[in-house]
């Protein structure tokens, strides 16, 4: 992400990486550093690579490096490119395996996961919010701090019910 443009997004995404791959490593979750080509068929997509790659060494990505098509020839022979970036620092993570571990943790401190509910009002209260949800034919009504949208295809929905200014809005297309 450009450095001046998006700083806090710029350096997360850094650090992120850093500390996902520290974490699995921690709590033994299938991963591997495999690298990543990014390649570019035609001028165009070099000079939009050459953008990346300056956008990467601003941001201080580490083992980023800029190679020509012999190398990528070396790297892997299917593929025909004028340019590449090979990234050191990308590679495969077990998702399951990740989520599973994560949501564990949050329950043990103290999350709560309402799956299969609907939520259809939330209002402000104190210092945290009341939540309506209907589970079924039933309505329960909870007291929350925080609120973590995983909502999916209606995050924009509960987005507004917590902020009715909400720009947020979603725009499902298919294969996306």
């Amino acid at each position: 992400y450009p450095k001046k443009a998006e700083p806090l997004k710029a350096k997360l995404c850094v650090e992120g990486n850093e500390m996902l791959y520290r974490f699995c490593a921690e709590h033994n979750i299938p991963h591997k550093k495999t690298g990543k080509l990014l390649v570019a068929t035609d001028m165009l997509e070099e000079e939009y690579l050459e953008d990346v790659y300056r956008i990467a060494v601003e941001n201080q990505v580490p083992g980023v490096e800029t190679i020509d098509d012999n190398k990528v020839t070396q790297y892997e022979p299917n593929v025909k490119a004028v340019y590449a970036l090979y990234v050191l620092t990308s590679g495969i993570i077990e998702s399951t395996g990740l989520v599973d571990k994560l949501y564990r943790l949050a329950e043990s401190y103290g999350a709560i996961f309402l799956v299969g509910n609907e939520v259809f009002e939330i209002e402000p209260e104190g210092k945290g919010f009341k939540v309506k949800i209907r589970s079924g034919t039933e309505v329960e009504i909870f007291k929350t701090r925080i609120i973590i949208n995983a909502a999916g295809l209606y995050s924009d929905n509960i987005a507004r019910m917590v902020n009715p200014e909400s720009s947020y809005w979603m725009d499902p297309v298919k294969g996306e």
